[in-house]
């Protein structure tokens, strides 16, 4: 039984330095190693306003405001861009649709804050260049979303806007 293992050891060997292509010359033999990470980006958001993905500001009156935690996580080298856009640049009443109150986001990362102030025109944006840094690309990075009331509502009726938060790899 040992015989037989021993061939199949030597067996073994043998077959690896028929595949293997030996260089006896002394010089350095050169190979690469590679790996890859995929690219991840993405917004996680927590409110104790936040009721089935809406902040409910009630009846909207001037400076009312509503605030959520945003966590955000991109692993690019270069850093990420945040995004936010009002669909219709304003709360805008489903029943007239020129009747729009105005608000104010403001999103703060840090030190950093980018302030979106909403003028009656669809898909206003502001954006938000946030560095690479260990804590982006690990556990993510965290901030904060305020939205405040520049005007109350004139008329009756449900007001409705979406304020999209978005992030893309620089």
């Amino acid at each position: 039984m040992k015989k037989l293992a021993l061939a199949a050891a030597v067996s073994v060997l043998m077959a690896g330095q028929v595949y293997a292509d030996p260089d006896f010359s002394g010089e350095p033999i050169d190979f690469e190693l590679e790996a890859e990470v995929e690219s991840t980006c993405y917004v996680s958001f927590f409110s104790s306003t936040l009721l089935n993905d809406t902040m409910n500001f009630g009846t909207p009156s001037v400076d009312d405001s509503l605030d959520g935690d945003i966590t955000f996580k991109c692993n690019d080298p270069d850093g990420a861009t945040l995004t936010m856009t009002s669909a219709q640049g304003g709360l805008t009443n489903i029943d007239l649709l020129t009747e729009k109150v105005k608000y104010e986001a403001k999103l703060t990362v840090g030190t950093a804050s980018s302030t979106l102030v909403t003028a009656e025109g669809e898909n206003e944006s502001a954006t938000l260049n946030v560095p690479a840094s260990a804590t982006l690309a690990g556990a993510g990075q965290s901030g904060n979303v305020l939205v405040t009331l520049k005007e109350s509502a004139t008329y009756a009726g449900e007001y409705l806007d979406t304020l999209t938060i978005q992030i893309a790899a620089n």
